[in-house]
């Protein structure tokens, strides 16, 4: 079991949960695509004057975000991102407030999540990837509650999935433990994958710790998952076997999601 200090005790009293968005990829798998896949609209909402509204893959995670208590968010982004923030309203009271932080160069999803790590300290966090689609929309949720409500230190949410192979599959054992969490294995072992994860500080630290180690460095945020249970954090999953997941980085997904959307 991880020790928590009293001072990181007492900032944990009612668990505020910062959204983290990795937003800074190159986007090749979409190739020739000529604007951000996080900017890709999924849904148009009817207004209130006879209009309607688009609604962008980015901001489904940010109002899952915000539905699971997150007041703020902090988005990862690069140079050849600076559209993202033109985009996302910086007053609608159905999003967090937002914070952008620049990864200077593509480096993995490690680096991406790893350089905002100083900008949660004392708080816990909920990582959801703002090119994701995912069922039930109350998933975030439901994974802020079991680390509300559970002396865990990392809790994944966790979704079935035809191709584990491109993705992050997850080896559970009882009461939702996780036991293994690969990246693309070439032979999945279980048709998985981790879609979002929630933490508290204990885990940020071990983050911290790996990425000043050049010998453990991480390239993928699921090798941290993995980490974490090598290291005997309390790593559980919330399972949503009969959920879907669908990431928009590649043409097949987007046709899967518009298959889906026409019933």
């Amino acid at each position: 079991m991880s020790e928590r200090t009293e001072l990181e005790s007492d900032l944990e009293s009612d668990l505020e949960i910062v959204g983290v968005l990795p937003a800074a990829g190159l986007g090749s798998r979409l190739h020739p695509f000529y604007y951000p896949k996080e900017l890709l609209t999924i849904a148009y909402e009817a207004q209130a004057d006879g209009g309607v509204q688009p609604v962008l893959a980015t901001e489904f995670g940010l109002r899952a975000l915000a539905a699971a208590g997150a007041r703020r968010c902090v988005v990862i982004i690069a140079d050849w991102k600076l559209e993202i923030v033109r985009c996302l309203p910086s007053d609608d009271p159905r999003l967090p407030r937002l914070a952008y932080v620049k990864q200077g160069a593509p480096t993995g999803s490690a680096d991406a999540v790893g350089c905002i790590l100083d900008w949660i300290v004392g708080a816990s966090a909920c990582l959801v990837l703002p090119d994701t689609v995912f069922r039930p929309v109350d998933a975030v949720t439901r994974i802020c509650d079991a680390l509300r409500g559970s002396g865990a230190d990392l809790v994944l949410g966790v979704f079935p999935t035809t191709k584990p192979e491109q993705l992050g599959p997850v080896t559970l054992g009882p009461q939702g433990r996780v036991l293994e969490v690969v990246e693309k294995p070439p032979r999945p072992a279980v048709a998985n994958t981790w879609g979002m994860a929630a933490w508290r500080p204990t885990f940020s630290r071990l983050f911290a710790d790996l990425r000043r180690d050049p010998r453990r460095r991480p390239n993928s945020i699921g090798e941290v998952f993995n980490e974490a249970v090598k290291a005997g954090l309390d790593v559980r999953a919330v399972e949503f076997a009969d959920g879907s997941y669908f990431d928009l980085g590649t043409a097949d997904n987007l046709r899967a999601l518009f298959v889906e959307s026409q019933g």
